[in-house]
């Protein structure tokens, strides 16, 4: 297990252009994010999604981190999963 996700949290980002999720997952003690490459139409399906990207961080498989570096959003466009 890479102990460096065990201080990580999930969340979503609403994309208001495509009206999709992002699953994320960010760090409790850096704030740094990590952003999942797909997007999804249901909240419920982004929220599993999420969940299983931070599982496979911490399990050291995951392979398609999208952005390391997108812009955060206000709070009322964000909610976690």
């Amino acid at each position: 297990m890479d102990e460096e996700y065990l201080q990580w949290h999930t969340g979503l980002r609403f994309e208001r252009p495509e009206v999709k999720y992002r699953p994320f997952v960010e760090s409790n003690i850096t704030g740094e994010r990590r952003y999942a490459a797909e997007l999804y139409d249901h909240r419920a399906d982004a929220a599993v999604a999420a969940s299983e990207f931070l599982d496979a961080l911490r399990e050291g498989r995951a392979s398609h981190i999208a952005h390391d570096d997108l812009p955060h959003q206000d709070a009322d466009h964000e909610a976690l999963a």
